[in-house]
């Protein structure tokens, strides 16, 4: 018998930048083609999920403060449901709320301020990681300049900037693996001297400690195999 469970295959990177480009219309378009592939071809039910929940992961990742907690609860009570029309609808909604805060938020940085970006992703594992030894460092420049510049074009200090990152990340870290201890997430993003520090900061960003936040995750996961 032809297993078409093989030809359901859900290209996350076309997702992710129309995601991040506020392309509303072409994300939404992406998750309706999904469900429809999932209904045409009566996959079941947990495998089904399993694939959905992949979707929704992405999805939370893209999310910040207040917003994620909000999504994250939202998406553990209408996973129980078997549902798909309820689940595909909660996730549209989602993503409209998500692109319209990518769009409001495109921006064109100068290329300086793209280099600072990079780097900090490149060396978000470095506790030391700060303006004053990115701008000697890595890039040469006055600090006080850097400073000045980055606040005007992204309109968040660099501090403020580097924690925001780390917070996303931190997020993502935890929603891809439920092996890594919170102590390593925590290094893995630059808290590696100091993690009660991290949990705070993880908590006052998301509304919740990193342990909890970790069991919402594995209860959600559990959800995917009842």
């Amino acid at each position: 018998m032809f297993n078409v469970m093989e030809k359901l295959e859900f290209n996350f990177e076309p997702f992710n930048l129309a995601l991040s480009e506020g392309n509303i219309d072409k994300a939404s378009e992406m998750i309706h083609d999904f469900f429809q592939t999932l209904i045409k071809n009566r996959y079941g039910k947990d495998y089904a999920k399993l694939n959905i929940l992949k979707l929704i992961y992405v999805l939370i990742r893209h999310t910040s403060s207040d917003k994620s907690n909000e999504y994250l609860n939202k998406m553990i009570v209408i996973f129980q449901t078997d549902n798909l029309d309820c689940i595909k609808t909660e996730l549209m909604n989602i993503t409209n709320d998500i692109g319209r805060v990518y769009r409001k938020n495109a921006k064109q940085y100068s290329r300086v301020i793209n280099q600072v970006i990079d780097e900090i992703d490149r060396h978000l594992s470095n506790p030391e990681l700060t303006l004053k030894w990115l701008a000697k460092e890595i890039l040469f420049m006055n600090k006080d300049y850097l400073g000045k510049q980055f606040k005007k074009e992204t309109g968040q200090t660099f501090t403020e900037y580097l924690m925001h990152y780390r917070m996303i990340r931190a997020k993502e870290l935890i929603t891809q693996s439920n092996q890594l201890q919170i102590c390593d997430v925590a290094e893995k993003i630059g808290f590696i001297n100091n993690p009660a520090y991290f949990s705070r900061a993880f908590k006052k960003f998301t509304g919740l400690s990193p342990l909890t936040y970790q069991k919402k995750i594995r209860k959600l996961n559990r959800h995917k195999s009842e």
